[in-house]
């Protein structure tokens, strides 16, 4: 994950935004896109504005892979909700980091 917070940032109280790439849970070179990842153009543009106004944002970024030319659509199916239920494992380990550091720091 990147952490993007205001310049000259001293307050410990600002509130955190987490910001997930997109990708269609395929990594860049596969979904035929130039997004899949937390150092696309977007996210960085989009965490940094949103420094600017006072937040702490942070981009983190999900595992990718699922099966989308497997022969068998039951296959395509449970590899795609695998793929998601990984998404949201890692969004909310990211959630439990940032607070596990705001309780220790």
């Amino acid at each position: 994950m990147e952490v993007y917070t205001p310049d000259g940032d001293d307050n410990t109280e600002r509130p955190a935004i987490l910001v997930g790439h997109t990708g269609n849970f395929l990594p860049p070179y596969l979904n035929g896109s130039a997004t899949g990842g937390m150092s696309d153009s977007s996210v960085v543009n989009v965490c940094r504005r949103l420094a600017k106004k006072g937040y702490v944002a942070v981009a983190y970024t999900y595992r990718q892979g699922w099966l989308p030319l497997a022969e068998d659509q039951d296959t395509r199916t449970g590899s795609l909700l695998t793929a998601s239920y990984r998404g949201v494992q890692d969004a909310r380990t990211a959630v439990r980091y940032l607070r596990k550091s705001v309780a220790e720091d």
